[in-house]
């Protein structure tokens, strides 16, 4: 098993996310209690934040993408749930809840979720027909899905969105390489709680679990682009891409 990130106590993510995988029933349990409509959205909410979380610490402690992939699906699942249960926004308009919206669209097509189940999830995502990296990603699973030249926080992913215009493989590598640049100071300046998280010693408050960009990876496989000039920096989940680029070079093998 190969540690993918090394900016933490490894030890500890194990630990936190262990907890998280064996906390999951109380959660369960009380969805099945008859508690208000308020309270079981907490409750949902919870869940699909823990989720996030386990997700993000299996990629970064060396977990099999197979398992990963269980934590991903199962994600996609109380996403589902939720919207299936609450009218309530995925997101309000901060850029933390937005990068979990581009998450788990990325999960989405990572792991071929339901286009049924994406097409659900979408509708509770306020991004979704008003940002160009919301869109497109949609489009990665739903290929008619029109794509917004708007961009919710073009002090972040404006280099993304840009990028996605650009075919010359130099100019797009400079503005992905801009992006990454930029990604994790603009954590701090957007209050994102897992900012600096790598620093907590304690294990009672320890909840890093990595920094990733999930969204760049699930870009650069769905357009094509060659990864080789920045798979290697420390954000880019490149094990995750090389092997979803791997299941789609054996679908395509399977096509007659």
């Amino acid at each position: 098993m190969v540690i993918r990130q090394n900016n933490t106590n490894i030890e500890l993510m194990f630990g936190y996310v262990e907890r998280l995988n064996e906390g999951r029933y109380k959660y369960e349990e009380k969805l099945l209690e008859n508690i208000p409509t308020r309270q079981k959205n907490t409750v949902y909410r919870g869940l699909i934040r823990r989720g996030h979380s386990v997700v993000a610490g299996s990629y970064t402690t060396g977990q099999p993408i197979d398992n990963i992939q269980h934590a991903a699906k199962q994600l996609i699942n109380d996403y589902y749930n939720y919207v299936n249960f609450s009218s309530e926004s995925l997101a309000e308009g901060e850029l933390e809840d937005y990068i979990k919206c581009t998450w788990i669209l990325s999960f989405a097509y990572f792991f071929n979720a339901e286009r049924s189940d994406v097409e659900k999830i979408m509708s509770h995502i306020p991004y979704t027909g008003k940002d160009k990296l919301i869109d497109r990603l949609i489009a990665a699973i739903i290929p008619e899905h029109p794509v917004s030249q708007d961009i919710a926080f073009p002090d972040v992913y404006k280099p993304i969105c840009d990028a996605m215009g650009v075919y010359d493989k130099d100019a797009r590598d400079v503005l992905v390489q801009l992006f990454l640049k930029k990604y994790y100071p603009s954590l701090k300046k957007h209050d994102v709680t897992w900012y600096d998280g790598h620093k907590e010693k304690d294990p009672e408050y320890n909840f890093h679990t990595g920094y990733w960009v999930f969204e760049l990876a699930a870009i650069a496989v769905a357009i094509g682009w060659d990864d080789t000039n920045f798979r290697d920096n420390m954000y880019y989940p490149k094990d995750l891409a090389d092997w979803k680029r791997e299941q789609l070079n054996k679908e395509n093998l399977q096509t007659p």
